[in-house]
């Protein structure tokens, strides 16, 4: 069995905030959202600047991590905010 192991990168800081792991992307995207709709996120406050990227895959059953070769963002934090309306990040 495989879990996915993802990350939000912050645009700004180049860098990324956290790293998790997952049954699959669709529960990663799930955890991204909910943090983004906390109002006192830095995600909530700055979407645009915050991806979520899928990093890398693990196998439970060997211990192995299998890495992307091309790391693409597949959802911003404004993906999440009601009505698409995304703040500028400053």
């Amino acid at each position: 069995m495989k879990k996915v192991v993802c990350g939000v990168y912050d645009m700004k800081a180049g860098s990324y905030d956290y790293v998790g792991h997952f049954d699959n992307l669709v529960q990663a995207s799930r955890a991204f959202e909910n943090s983004v709709r906390n109002p006192d996120s830095v995600y909530a406050k700055y979407p645009m600047d915050f991806y979520l990227v899928h990093l890398a895959d693990f196998d439970v059953l060997t211990g192995f991590f299998e890495c992307k070769s091309s790391l693409l963002p597949f959802c911003n934090a404004s993906d999440f905010l009601t009505g698409g309306d995304s703040k500028k990040s400053s």
